[in-house]
């Protein structure tokens, strides 16, 4: 006879309601890298009919801006800030707007019930939904960079690749944050859109952080596009690592406590 690998079901509550289903237990979670895997590729399947309008929303926004601060800004950094504010803004658009507005979209559907029944952690399914973030921008920051490179005379180095992949798992955590406690999809898109507005246009992404009123050269600095703008910047420019590490330190601080922390205090299911 097959033994159950638990022993009995959670008995019902007193007052009537059904038990709360718990995540599976550490011992019968499966290694941490294949669920990893194994998630993220079920995530790209779930792309695989609607990547077309997804693409199209990740590159639209900021190659228009590209375009907007390089004719209209007249000052010879133009180039420089319309390159990487633009990478910044696709890093955000993926990592923070998109990854809010799904994990809202899930809660709505009671997509969590699904999650919650695997072998996974909420850790583990932030950083998938980042990771797919991240993959499916690389389209449009490829597009940028090409454009920078030969229109523009903008060279991304492969440190500042990097930059904004640290850069997209540091914002994940906001956007983890927006869609695990907003009610529903349609908050969770409305909150996510503003807090777009806040971290691009109230930091210095596209313009000089000395050029920004008294008051927002002071909130900017608690921005993280803020650090990832200065430390691409530095990277076109030449810089090395002795003159990222501030913002490199920053941005690890921020991608850990994203991944690490913020899974910890977020729910898996409406109250």
């Amino acid at each position: 006879m097959l033994r159950s690998s638990h022993r009995s079901a959670e008995p019902a509550a007193r007052d009537g309601t059904a038990p709360a289903i718990s995540s599976a237990p550490a011992r019968d979670r499966a290694p941490g890298p294949l669920a990893f895997l194994l998630v993220l590729f079920s995530e790209m399947l779930r792309m695989r009919l609607d990547w077309f309008w997804y693409l199209i929303q990740m590159s639209l926004n900021p190659l228009a801006l590209l375009v907007f601060v390089y004719v209209l800004w007249d000052d010879p950094r133009a180039a420089q800030f319309a390159v990487t504010g633009s990478l910044v803004v696709t890093m955000s658009t993926s990592a923070m707007l998109s990854l809010g507005q799904q994990v809202g979209w899930m809660k709505e559907t009671n997509a969590y019930e699904h999650y919650a029944a695997l072998p996974i952690s909420r850790k583990l399914l932030v950083a998938v939904i980042a990771t797919r973030g991240v993959l499916l921008s690389l389209p449009s920051i490829l597009t940028v960079a090409l454009i920078g490179h030969v229109a523009m005379n903008v060279r991304i180095t492969p440190l500042g690749v990097v930059i904004l992949i640290l850069g997209a798992y540091a914002m994940s955590g906001l956007g983890a944050f927006v869609g695990f406690w907003s009610k529903d999809g349609r908050m969770a898109s409305m909150a996510t859109q503003v807090l777009a507005t806040i971290i691009i246009f109230l930091a210095p992404v596209y313009i000089p952080l000395e050029q920004m009123p008294g008051f927002l050269r002071y909130t900017a600095m608690a921005i993280p596009t803020t650090y990832v703008a200065r430390a691409l910047r530095l990277s076109a420019a030449g810089g090395g690592l002795s003159a990222l590490w501030p913002d490199l330190t920053v941005l690890v601080g921020l991608a850990l406590v994203s991944l690490l922390l913020v899974p910890l205090r977020l729910p898996w299911r409406r109250s």
